[in-house]
């Protein structure tokens, strides 16, 4: 999906509460529904339900190791993924700089007075690499997106606004240019989420969570917490906005 693909200013902002409102439950904004699941809860209860299904369709085209003999394992791994979304994942606005056979290098958009760029980051494409739509040419350019932690790398979810306000001057595509190529010689450029950095994927998944007697999810607990499980309760902000965002 090239990056001209979602340009409505709507599907953007709804897209980042999607994430800030990741483990709340419906009941924080009012709402009574059956089993009160969040977000997160209620698509893991999917996975959950129809872990064989996925395996039987999915799992013949993964290729990555970690998923296990014919992807017996794609399903847990998806479930682990996901609960670093909210916390982990990185929001923005980008330069598209450069174009590479192993991901796309992205820069942030510095927004601290006298900082015009800040972290690199390699980016992998779903089905195709982001911004390889763009004519080089137009590059850099910038976007504003989402990147999502997934295994051992990081990649776009799907959703990219671009900003042609921005005039991109030959002298500061240049800049970028260096910036780019100095976090690849100094070894800076990030390409994965904190917790796969941390090791979260040299170790086994879990079992996939399934439903417990009350209706409710059981997740992983976190890295730190050695408890059998936690609930989760909204920050004000959260029951802030998932209070104005009621229909």
């Amino acid at each position: 999906m090239g990056p001209r693909g979602f340009q409505h200013e709507a599907v953007a902002r709804t897209n980042t509460q999607l994430f800030s409102m990741y483990r709340v439950k419906p009941s924080s904004a009012g709402y009574r529904v059956p089993g009160d699941m969040s977000i997160l809860e209620s698509t893991l209860h999917s996975l959950s339900e129809s872990e064989g299904l996925v395996i039987d369709v999915l799992g013949k085209m993964t290729k990555y190791e970690k998923d296990g003999n014919g992807g017996e394992l794609i399903v847990r791994n998806m479930a682990r993924a996901m609960q670093c979304w909210d916390t982990e994942r990185v929001q923005g606005e980008f330069y598209i700089a450069r174009i590479a056979k192993s991901g796309t290098l992205v820069v942030k958009k510095g927004h601290e007075y006298g900082k015009l760029m800040g972290d690199v980051y390699l980016i992998k494409g779903i089905g195709n690499q982001v911004g390889d739509q763009v004519p080089k040419s137009k590059l850099p350019l910038l976007v504003r997106t989402t990147f999502l932690p997934l295994y051992n790398f990081l990649v776009y979810d799907g959703l990219m606004l671009v900003d042609e306000r921005m005039p991109m001057t030959p002298s500061f595509k240049k800049k970028i240019e260096k910036h780019v190529d100095r976090a690849i010689r100094e070894d800076t450029v990030i390409y994965c989420g904190k917790s796969a950095a941390q090791g979260l994927w040299d170790k086994e998944p879990p079992e996939i969570v399934k439903p417990v007697p009350s209706g409710e999810l059981k997740l992983a607990a976190p890295k730190e917490d050695k408890g059998e499980g936690s609930s989760y309760e909204p920050t004000p902000k959260q029951n802030s906005l998932a209070t104005k965002t009621r229909l």
